[in-house]
């Protein structure tokens, strides 16, 4: 597999991500990290030339996955990304978000 080095915005969000999980904020964290995903669907969308690349970035995630061929592997990932926290403000257990936008970030960045 392809080593891909993340633009700094993208890691400047996951980094955010990771020190908002640490001091116990889950909710800035799922948004850092959901926030870095984004990032990484604009700079796809702009490399397609997709028309939607100037929305907001959970916007990106929801569109990205109407997008027909998107290999199995990256769709569940952004299906990850995407999905909704329970009434208490909880995932799935097993969910770790900053990591599945780590590796949706470069998958996404090495998509043609």
């Amino acid at each position: 597999m392809e080593i891909i080095t993340l633009p700094q915005e993208i890691e400047k969000e996951l980094h955010a991500a990771r020190e908002a999980e640490l001091h116990g904020k889950r909710g800035r964290s799922r948004v850092c990290a959901r926030r870095a995903a984004g990032l990484a669907v604009r700079e796809y969308f702009k490399k397609i030339h997709h028309p939607e690349s100037s929305s907001g970035l959970y916007h990106l995630l929801e569109l990205f996955l109407e997008i027909p061929g998107i290999p199995s592997e990256t769709r569940r990932l952004a299906l990850d990304l995407t999905t909704r926290v329970s009434p208490d403000f909880d995932l799935p257990d097993g969910l770790d978000l900053v990591k599945e936008s780590r590796s949706f970030s470069e998958k996404v960045l090495l998509l043609e």
